[in-house]
């Protein structure tokens, strides 16, 4: 407990040594840990139960060090201090049979990106393959297969970019909104790429196939995403914080 008070981030901590030492000094006027006389003295204890009770578990198998920090919600300093907490106690040592661990808000949400980065990659990549044989079979031709998915995957580069260049983390719902930014842009790039094609069988060149695609398909398709748009807006209106900004990303990314 001394220890993990050293690190620069921990405000505080108590555990049951606290009340070890507090105990024996109501008993005796020492201010240091208990004797074992004493010490078998203050668990047997009616006062001191109920005490034991926050501290250690019924099987009296497990007992806790609780830690506070001031470090807030800033992922990057829970991250660090996560960290440190883990290093110290690597380097800490202990007796045969004892497991330390570290839990709390720094652990749980290092955890938790490490598992919404994985996820991320994962979900993105899985989508592009789906997609990818979705346009091929629709379409039967590799680069009418390739050409809308590039527009998605630059999307979604955009989006991580955007991301990162205004310092927005990657919370719960944000590992999951490339895959829904690639389903919703892709529609789109297949109605422009369909335009596109059509004006081509009616003879006309590729200038003018394009130009009629996204002059005509393409102001659709505006209106389309403008009220996309402003539904995912909606989102950073209500009172959970998280949903605010999964509306802020999916503006972005769409």
């Amino acid at each position: 407990e001394k220890e993990i008070e050293k690190n620069s981030k921990i405000t505080s901590t108590i555990s049951l040594a606290n009340y070890y030492i507090f105990f024996n000094y109501k008993l005796t006027g020492n201010q240091n840990f208990p004797d074992e006389q004493t010490y078998l003295n203050i668990i047997n204890s009616e006062e001191f139960k109920p005490i034991q009770e926050n501290f250690v578990n019924y099987a009296k198998t497990t007992t806790l060090i609780v830690a506070t920090t001031d470090v807030g919600t800033i992922d990057e300093q829970m991250s660090s201090l996560a960290d440190k907490l883990k290093l110290q106690l690597k380097q800490y040592g202990h007796p045969p049979g004892i497991k330390t661990s570290v839990t709390g808000s720094p652990i749980l949400q290092q955890t938790l990106g490490m598992l919404i980065n994985t996820d991320k990659v994962v979900t993105f990549s899985l989508a592009a393959v789906f997609i990818f044989f979705a346009l091929l079979v629709t379409f039967r031709s590799l680069v009418s297969a390739i050409t809308p998915l590039l527009m998605v995957v630059f999307a979604a580069i955009w989006l991580y970019g955007t991301m990162g260049y205004l310092n927005i983390p990657i919370s719960t719902l944000a590992g999951g909104v490339a895959s829904m930014v690639m389903g919703i842009g892709i529609a789109y790039s297949i109605h422009v790429l369909n335009r596109y094609k059509a004006e081509r069988r009616d003879g006309k060149s590729v200038r003018e196939s394009a130009d009629l695609a996204v002059v005509k398909t393409g102001m659709a398709v505006v209106a389309t995403s403008a009220t996309t748009l402003v539904a995912f807006f909606a989102f950073y209106f209500g009172q959970m914080p998280e949903m605010g900004r999964f509306g802020i990303l999916m503006v972005i990314g769409i």
